[in-house]
């Protein structure tokens, strides 16, 4: 099974080396792989750090084109049968063992990508070592969401979990997948668009164990309050683009936040800290704020959203290690 992984980086100077690094280990025991890193208008040393690896494929974008931009050429220049879109900010954690269970999941013609089946920020080394509230609220919170989602759309067969029809909300997220499924990408939610362009081609989104390799991982540990907003309103608008190019209902807001609260709520007892109650709550506040924000942005634009992917990178989190 030959692995195309494709990095789109904006100025990620700060993460890149380790991001790469992540993949090349993936190479020395996987060498059916390649690594693809497109430079979107990068000011600072990404160029230099990308060129520093060997058996790197290097696309410069100038002027800077947007991320999903980035990841549509990519995806022309990418021969592996299974590819990977990958954020700069991220490692991927994998063992042979856990390749060798991606290809047993793939080795079903029926099955088009992995859904998210672990969060990017939550690991529990982090979780007991970092103090930060934002940090643990924001990775509980993932978590629960996670869990809460799989377990209202998910179904089992024959040992397995599974995603799929046409009419599933778009609440799954798609990064590891089959090449040839994915059409060019249009909105800021482009791991969005590839669960439904996958679903809406009759395939099957799998679902490993939650929390079980290989998946991607955050490298920051320290997240600040006005990124994260910035963030949040990022994914709000994301989602209501996705809602706009595939013509779907906007879904019921108080229904979905009525039971994940409750799953919320009854799963308190697990984050043990004090620290991560208050972060969990200021994810909580973030969001409100967040949409709020959305909602005045929809009455100065006409109710439409628009947003270009370049002006999507000015409101991508700015993490910090």
């Amino acid at each position: 099974m030959r692995l195309s992984f494709l990095v789109a980086a904006c100025d990620e100077e700060l993460f890149l080396p380790r991001c790469l690094a992540s993949l090349a280990a993936i190479r020395a025991f996987h060498p059916d792989t390649e690594i693809l890193v497109g430079l979107d208008g990068c000011t600072d040393r990404s160029e230099a750090i990308a060129r520093g690896f060997s058996g790197v494929v290097i696309e410069v974008f100038s002027p800077r084109g947007g991320k999903h931009a980035v990841v549509n050429r990519l995806l022309e220049r990418a021969t592996g049968e299974i590819a990977v879109v990958h954020d700069a900010d991220l490692e991927f954690v994998a063992g042979p063992e856990d390749l060798r269970r991606l290809e047993e999941v793939f080795s079903d013609p029926r099955v088009g990508g992995l859904a998210d089946h672990a969060s990017v920020t939550w690991h529990p080394e982090k979780i007991r070592r970092v103090d930060q509230a934002l940090y643990l609220g924001d990775a509980w919170h993932s978590l629960l969401f996670l869990e809460y989602k799989t377990r209202l759309f998910a179904r089992e067969e024959g040992g397995r979990r599974f995603l799929e029809g046409a009419g599933l909300p778009p609440l799954f997220f798609v990064n590891i997948f089959r090449r040839s499924l994915v059409t060019p990408q249009q909105t800021l939610c482009d791991d969005g668009e590839r669960a439904l362009q996958i679903l809406r081609k009759g395939y099957r989104l799998a679902l490993l164990s939650l929390e079980t390799p290989p998946y991607q991982k955050t490298l920051a540990v320290r997240f600040d309050c006005r990124s994260t907003l910035r963030a949040r309103f990022r994914g709000l608008l994301a989602s209501r683009q996705l809602e706009e190019a595939y013509g779907i209902g906007a879904l019921p807001a108080a229904p979905r936040l009525t039971g994940y609260c409750g799953y919320v709520l009854r799963n308190l007892p697990r984050l043990r800290r004090p620290r991560a109650w208050l972060g969990l709550g200021l994810v909580a506040a973030l969001y409100l704020l967040a949409a709020a924000r959305l909602g005045l942005w929809k009455l100065r634009h006409a109710g439409k959203t628009p947003i270009s992917s370049v002006e999507g990178w000015a409101l991508r989190m700015r993490r910090h290690a």
